[in-house]
């Protein structure tokens, strides 16, 4: 009995030492690690030029912390010099030196350009940084300095980078198959910070233990992107997404390490931090993305490789088709039209949802989506005029969105129809903001913008030369303006636009009002542009008429 316990132990042994060394001195693919470097590439490379206009003032040398005062808290020049390149010379230019040397250094990391150096390069770079203001450090620089130590060991440069290419071109020997100890490093580093974070938010707060640490943070304006959205302040969403956020932060450390629950485990903590991006203000948005980049470690390198090769391929297969378009027809090219109407409209929507909203901003995605289908739609109608041979994917696209046309109408149009008098109730709401005071100053900018830019997309939807010219939103930065513009265009009817005008001009600038006027009564039939003239000298102050009424009687034929 006791023999084969003892043969049964030596057995376990074996089998653990075996694991253990397969696990820490195995080789294998490096495809995860070259992701890895170029997502960090990236991102360190966006942190240092987001520094180009405080540079001085957090690293030089008189800057918030001078350097003089530096060293004398470090003991000394030469443990300064040590911690710090930036300690080595007094000078600005020695500053702006070590930032150039950085972003070189960043720029062939990312490449896999000597990725070796470069990597030490960085990390010394880095380090300086983060020693030289320790006030400005946050968790993702704590974060980026540790993967870039452990990437001056690792085989960052084995897969996706310039020396690989550079070796394959001149038939050099080149192995993508590397030790991975220095990625276990990195995993195991990233996973303490879970195994620690997790039990410290349970003993330390209260409200992790109740379920009310979430709820807390939809209240704050400075933490919380929504906080005018109560379907995110309420007790049960809280529970849920606090819980769920410690079971996450708890299991992932436990349960990565096991092929079978790798994906899902990854899968979860991925989307609980691209969660925290979206609802969470841009202060700790730094860190969730370091923490994403991080995970990249963590992917099976065959699953990053087959990626790699997927992307690379629709990649150069759609560069090779756009080349080839724009070599043979460039002058018949109507989608590239319609492709930078999109960009251009998707960029002042998201200008537009940064700002602070009220509740009903939720409607806005379901109009957002159906807006951006219409362009798509557009560019479906363009590109399907003139014979063409795409990509068997974006032919796909095309045909998909072609058939959600009445959907959009269903979803867009009808609704828009009930809006024709949105200006009108624009301005009863704004009255009504003006009334109570500055608590509600945010729902009479919302009463403004949000009718003004419904009636200005029916407008556009009724014509597609309006459409052309502008966007799905008014340009104006009073919204009330543009509801007005967008009434006249729709209706041309003599009282709204007088009683428009009469509303909004009194008050503002000679300058202004004059620009507003022509804007608001360009293509206005001149009768009723006559009309709005003589309530507008009727309405106005004598002053404000006499500073205003020579341009103002030009437009109107004397």
């Amino acid at each position: 009995m006791f023999v084969r316990a003892v043969t049964q132990g030596q057995r376990l042994w074996g089998w653990g030492r075996q694991r253990w060394e397969r696990f820490w001195f195995a080789e294998g693919g490096t495809h995860s690690l070259g992701a890895m470097r170029i997502a960090l590439g990236l991102f360190v490379l966006q942190m240092l030029v987001c520094s180009i206009p405080n540079w001085q003032q957090f690293y030089g040398p008189n800057g918030y912390f001078p350097l003089t005062a530096y060293i004398q808290s470090m003991n000394g020049f030469a443990d300064a010099a040590i911690a710090s390149v930036l300690a080595w010379s007094p000078t600005p230019l020695w500053s702006w030196a070590v930032f150039g040397v950085g972003v070189v250094s960043a720029i062939a990391f990312t490449l896999g350009l000597q990725t070796r150096i470069a990597t030490v390069v960085l990390f010394a770079v880095w380090a300086s940084l983060l020693h030289r203001s320790l006030m400005l450090v946050n968790g993702q620089d704590q974060i980026v300095k540790l993967l870039l130590f452990f990437g001056c060991f690792a085989p960052l440069g084995r897969s996706y980078s310039w020396d690989r290419w550079w070796a394959h071109k001149h038939k050099q020997p080149w192995s993508e198959v590397a030790p991975v100890w220095p990625m276990r490093l990195m995993q195991v580093s990233i996973a303490f910070v879970y195994l620690f974070s997790a039990p410290a938010k349970w003993n330390d707060d209260i409200m992790w233990r109740n379920g009310l640490a979430i709820y807390y943070v939809t209240l704050s304006d400075r933490w919380f992107r929504f906080p005018d959205v109560a379907l995110f302040q309420n007790i049960p969403f809280s529970v849920f997404s606090t819980y769920s956020a410690l079971a996450t932060e708890m299991g992932f450390p436990l349960l990565v390490w096991f092929k079978t629950f790798r994906p899902w485990v990854l899968m979860a903590i991925a989307t609980m931090h691209f969660g925290i991006c979206i609802l969470l203000s841009e202060s700790v948005w730094h860190f969730n993305m370091a923490m994403l980049i991080s995970f990249l470690a963590f992917v099976d390198p065959p699953v990053m490789r087959r990626w790699g090769r997927r992307w690379t391929v629709k990649g150069r297969r759609r560069l090779r088709w756009v080349l080839r378009r724009y070599r043979q027809q460039p002058s018949r090219l109507q989608g590239w039209a319609y492709l930078r109407a999109l960009q251009a409209h998707a960029l002042s929507w998201g200008q537009y949802l940064c700002q602070p909203r009220t509740m009903t901003r939720l409607d806005l995605y379901r109009f957002a989506h159906a807006a951006l289908r219409y362009r798509l739609c557009e560019l479906a109608m363009a590109v399907g005029k003139q014979p063409h041979t795409s990509p068997r994917h974006l032919d796909r696209l095309i045909r998909r969105f072609w058939g959600r046309w009445t959907d959009f109408q269903r979803t867009l149009v009808v609704p828009l129809y009930g809006e024709t008098e949105a200006a009108d109730r624009a301005q009863e709401l704004a009255l009504v903001g003006r009334e109570l005071g500055d608590r509600f100053a945010r729902i009479e900018n919302w009463a403004k913008e949000y009718p003004a830019w419904m009636v200005a997309a029916l407008a556009h939807l009724q014509d597609l030369e309006a459409l052309q010219r502008e966007h799905l939103w008014p340009h104006s930065s009073d919204g009330a303006l543009a509801a007005i513009r967008a009434t006249a265009y729709l209706s041309r009817d003599r009282e709204t636009l007088v009683e428009d005008l009469t509303f909004v001009l009194p008050g503002l600038p000679p300058s202004e009002a004059i620009a507003y006027w022509q804007e608001i009564t360009l293509g206005v039939e001149p009768g009723t542009l006559r009309a709005a003239y003589r309530a507008l000298k009727e309405c106005l102050p004598k002053g404000e008429w006499e500073a205003i009424a020579g341009p103002l009687t030009q437009t109107v034929g004397g």
